[in-house]
């Protein structure tokens, strides 16, 4: 079967720019008000950030994380989930 991209991150789930500094943005859609989380995640799955834990607004919602300072630089796994479905990003932290 062939599938879209929309099948594998229906939520357009993104974290810009990447690689990042000290801050970075995520964006995502929803096609109505769900409880979302967003965290960041080592490469080996512990837990580094919960950057947020809300209810996303139908639309198009970006969060802002402005303070990183404290990862290290490297490869990191940006999640978001909705609901009991998880979506990831590998993102790359630079200095």
């Amino acid at each position: 079967s062939v599938f879209s991209i929309d099948d594998i991150n229906p939520y357009q789930f993104k974290a810009s720019p990447n690689p990042f500094g000290n801050d970075i943005n995520f964006s995502f859609n929803l096609i109505k008000p769900s409880l979302i989380s967003i965290s960041i995640y080592t490469i080996d799955g512990r837990l580094v950030k919960t950057i947020a834990s809300t209810i996303g607004q139908e639309g198009l919602n970006t969060i802002n994380c402005a303070d990183l300072n404290g990862i290290g630089e490297g490869a990191y796994i940006a999640s978001l989930r909705v609901g009991n479905k998880s979506y990831s990003q590998i993102i790359q932290h630079i200095r």
